[in-house]
C-alpha cells in the first residue's frame, strides 16, 4: 500500500447530449476526525478546507453543494448518492474531498472517518470499507455528466523529521505518493506536489490560517472568471512553490519544494469552471487551430491527435464540436474527417471555407454517420456502454436506439465470437427488444436464449442469470417455468454471480419452484448477493428489514441498504427512496426528496412507478410530496393543474408525458 500525498483534479468529459452542462452540481467532503487513529494521525484543516470550497462553489454560482463533514463510510455513500441523482445528463459534476487516502495497486481510496484501525489493515479491507476514486468517477459517469471535476486533497506526509511533520498529515506509513492516474483522453489532472514531494498542511504552527497551503490557493484562483483550468493549474503552481519555499527543511537546510504537476490529456477547448466573458455558467469553447498543409506528394497519417480529437467530438455530438474537428483536421486524408464533414451537414451547420471537399468517400458508408463502428473494440465500447451490463433491468436500455446498439454489439461479436461477455452484451440487447411480454415477437428473445446460454457454458455467470429471466417469462421459445429459472439461479450463484444470489432469495421469499416461502433463507441470499456488490440483493435486503421478514423489522437498517443499492446502480430503489422519505421512515421526512426520488423512478421507467401512477396508492406520499411533484410537473411543461397535493386525472396524464419524455 501507499498512503496517498498528492492532490488530485482530474477533468474527464464524459458520454453527454448534444447540448452544454446545463448546471453544475458540487459534493464536498472534509474529514478531521478518525475514530480508530491515535490523536497525532487527527487532522486540523480539512474540515475547513471542505468548509473553503464549498463557500467558493455556492459564490460563484453551482446550483447544487452537498456538503459532508467528518462522516462516517455509510454516511458518505449516502450523501453521494443524493449528490449523485442531482446530476443530470449535461451537468457539470464537482467533487472534492480533504482528509486521508491510500494509494494500492488497485487504485486511490480515501478513508471515512470510522476506517477500521491501522493495525487490521488490508488491501482487502480498504477496498471494502474506503471510497476508491474509480467508484468516484464511474458514478459520476454513470449519470451522464458533460465534465466532471475531481479535486482529491488526501495524506499530507512529511518526508523531513519530527520538526516538521507538525505541518503536513501523516498516516506514518511509508510512502510513495499516489498511484498513476488513469491515462485516458479527455483527463486533466494537477497534483499538489510533484513526485518524491510532500504538500504542507499550513506553513507554520503559529499561522492562523485554517486552509492547507493548496486550497487557500486553489479556492481564490476558482474564483476568477476569466481564467481557465489549464493556466489556473499553472498560477496555482507557481504560487504554492513560492509558499512553500519560505519552509526551511531541517535535514538540507534548503526551501522546501512543492512543485504542483498537472497532466492535461483534455481536446476540443478551454474550460472555464467560475464562468467565461461574464457569464455564470461553465463553458467550453472549441478554439480552432491553424490548418495542416501539405504538398501535392505529401500524405498526412491518421495520428493519434485525429483519433482523440474524433472521438471527442462524436461524444459532444455539437455542431461546434464537430466545426471545430475540421478546423483541425480539415486537410488530412481520413475516412473520419469526410464522417465528420457528413454530420456537419446532417445537422445543418456551416463548414469552414477552408475544408477540403469530401472526396472520393462512399456515400453509403457516410449515411451510416452516427452509427459509424472504426474497430472491433470501439464497437465493444459502445456496446457495453449502450447495454447497461452492469443493471440488473433492462429499463433504461429499451428506452436507447436498439438498431445502432444491436448494429454495435454484432459488430464486436463477429471479432471475438467466443468471447462470453461479447455474447452476453448481444444477448441483453436482444432481450431488450422483444420486452418482458410473453406474446411478443420471439425472435429476437430465441437468439438471445441461444448466446446467453453459450456465454453460460463459458462460465459467464450473469449469462446464467440471464436464462433464469427468459425461463421466468417463458421468452426465447424457452418453457415458463420457476424450477427450470431456480436451477439456473443457482447455477449463476455457483459461479459467484450476486444477480444469481438475489434470484435464488426470491424463490425463497415468494414460494415459488417447489419452494416453501422461509424468509430466513431469502434474507440468507440476499446477504450473500449484497457482499458481491449486486444492487439488486442490496434493495431486497432493505425491504426485508422494512417488513421484519427474516429479520427485526429497522428501518434505519433498510434505509442503509436503499442508498447502499442505489449506489450500486439498482433503479429500482427509488421507489424506496421516494416513500421512505415522504414517510420518514428510517430518515428524516423531506418532502421534497420524496418528490425527487420518485420523479426519478419515473423517469427511469421503473416497473413499480408505472404502476403506480395510475392509481389512488399516490396519495400514500402525502400531500406535501405530491404538491413537490405537481410542481416538478409544472415546471417540466407537462401539468397546468392546480399544486394542491391531491393526485388526480391530470397528474397522472402529466406523469405519463414526463416519462415519455424521458
Amino acid at each position: 500500500m501507499q498512503t496517498i500525498v498528492r492532490i488530485a483534479i482530474a477533468i474527464l468529459f464524459l458520454a453527454a447530449p448534444q447540448a452544454l452542462a446545463s448546471k453544475r452540481v458540487g459534493f464536498v467532503v472534509g474529514i478531521n476526525a478518525y475514530t480508530s487513529l491515535s490523536a497525532d494521525k487527527q487532522l486540523r484543516t480539512a474540515v475547513s478546507d471542505s468548509e473553503t470550497i464549498a463557500r467558493t462553489l455556492r459564490d460563484i454560482g453551482f446550483d447544487h453543494v452537498e456538503h459532508a463533514k467528518d462522516t462516517s463510510g455509510d454516511e458518505f455513500i449516502q450523501k453521494f448518492s443524493v449528490f449523485l441523482s442531482r446530476i443530470e445528463p449535461g451537468d457539470t459534476a464537482f467533487f472534492f474531498y480533504a482528509g486521508h487516502g491510500i494509494g494500492m495497486k488497485t487504485g486511490n481510496f480515501l478513508l471515512p472517518g470510522d476506517i477500521p484501525p491501522i493495525e487490521s489493515w488490508s488491501d482487502l479491507t480498504l477496498e471494502r470499507t474506503a471510497i476508491s476514486e474509480a467508484y468516484v468517477i464511474e458514478k459520476i459517469q454513470a449519470r451522464g455528466a458533460r465534465l466532471a471535476v475531481l479535486v482529491i486533497d488526501a495524506c499530507r506526509n512529511s518526508p523531513f523529521g519530527d520538526t516538521t511533520r507538525s505541518l503536513t498529515r501523516d498516516l506514518g506509513m511509508q510512502s510513495r505518493g499516489l498511484v498513476e492516474p488513469v491515462k485516458a483522453v479527455g483527463v486533466f489532472t494537477i497534483y499538489s506536489a510533484g513526485i518524491g514531494q510532500r504538500a504542507l498542511d499550513r506553513l507554520s504552527d503559529s499561522e492562523t490560517i485554517q486552509n492547507s497551503v493548496f486550497t487557500r490557493v486553489f479556492a481564490e484562483k476558482l474564483r476568477q472568471s476569466d481564467i481557465h483550468l489549464a493556466d489556473l493549474a499553472v498560477d496555482v503552481r507557481e504560487t504554492v512553490a513560492e509558499l512553500a519555499a519560505s519552509v526551511i527543511d531541517p535535514d538540507t537546510r534548503q526551501p522546501h519544494q512543492q512543485n504542483v504537476a498537472y497532466y492535461d490529456q483534455t481536446r476540443g477547448g478551454r474550460i472555464f469552471l467560475g464562468g467565461s466573458s461574464g457569464s455564470a455558467a461553465p463553458s467550453v469553447r472549441l478554439e480552432q487551430a491553424a490548418p495542416v498543409t501539405q504538398t501535392p506528394q505529401q500524405t498526412v497519417p491518421v495520428t493519434g491527435s485525429l483519433a482523440s480529437d474524433f472521438e471527442l467530438a462524436r461524444s459532444i455530438g455539437s455542431p461546434e464540436a464537430w466545426e471545430a474537428f475540421v478546423e483541425r483536421h480539415g486537410s488530412e486524408d481520413d475516412l473520419r474527417v469526410s464522417l465528420a464533414r457528413k454530420e456537419l451537414a446532417r445537422q445543418g451547420a456551416k463548414i469552414g471555407q477552408q475544408a477540403a471537399p469530401l472526396g472520393g468517400q462512399s456515400l453509403a458508408l457516410l449515411n451510416r454517420l452516427p452509427d459509424v463502428t472504426l474497430d472491433p473494440e470501439q464497437a465493444k465500447a459502445d456496446c457495453e456502454l449502450a447495454a447497461g451490463a452492469n443493471s440488473s433491468n433492462f429499463a433504461s436500455l429499451q428506452k436507447t436506439d436498439l438498431t445502432k446498439v444491436e448494429r454495435d454489439c454484432r459488430a464486436s461479436l463477429a471479432s471475438a465470437p467466443n468471447d462470453p461477455y461479447r455474447l452476453y452484451l448481444l444477448a441483453r440487447v436482444l432481450t431488450a427488444r422483444n420486452g418482458s411480454e410473453v406474446n411478443t415477437d420471439q425472435a429476437p428473445a430465441a437468439e438471445a436464449a441461444q448466446l446467453f446460454q453459450k456465454a453460460a457454458g463459458l462460465g459467464y455467470a450473469q449469462a446464467a442469470s440471464a436464462m433464469a429471466y427468459l425461463h421466468i417469462y417463458g421468452l426465447g421459445n424457452l418453457e415458463k417455468s420457476d424450477a427450470l429459472a431456480l436451477e439456473w439461479y443457482r447455477k449463476a450463484a455457483e459461479l459467484g454471480d450476486g444477480q444469481g444470489m438475489a434470484g435464488v432469495g426470491m424463490m425463497y421469499e415468494e414460494g415459488r419452484a417447489g419452494l416453501q416461502k422461509d424468509f430466513a433463507q431469502s434474507v440468507s441470499w440476499y446477504r450473500k448477493s449484497a457482499a458481491t456488490g449486486d444492487g439488486y440483493g442490496m434493495q431486497r435486503l432493505g425491504i426485508a428489514y422494512a417488513y421484519g421478514e427474516g429479520v427485526p423489522k429497522d428501518d434505519a437498517t433498510a434505509f442503509h441498504w436503499y442508498i447502499k443499492a442505489e449506489a450500486a446502480g439498482e433503479t429500482e430503489v427509488a421507489n424506496n427512496l421516494a416513500y421512505a422519505y415522504a414517510n420518514g421512515s428510517g430518515t428524516s421526512k423531506d418532502p421534497g426528496e420524496a418528490a425527487r426520488w420518485f420523479m426519478q423512478a419515473v423517469k427511469l421507467g421503473t416497473t413499480w412507478s408505472q404502476s403506480q401512477i395510475g392509481t389512488d396508492e399516490m396519495n400514500a406520499f402525502g400531500s406535501d410530496s405530491i404538491r413537490e411533484m405537481q410542481r416538478t410537473l409544472k415546471d417540466a411543461g407537462h401539468y397546468s393543474g392546480p399544486l394542491d397535493g391531491a393526485f388526480g386525472p391530470k397528474m397522472k396524464a402529466a406523469f405519463e408525458a414526463y416519462a415519455k419524455a424521458g
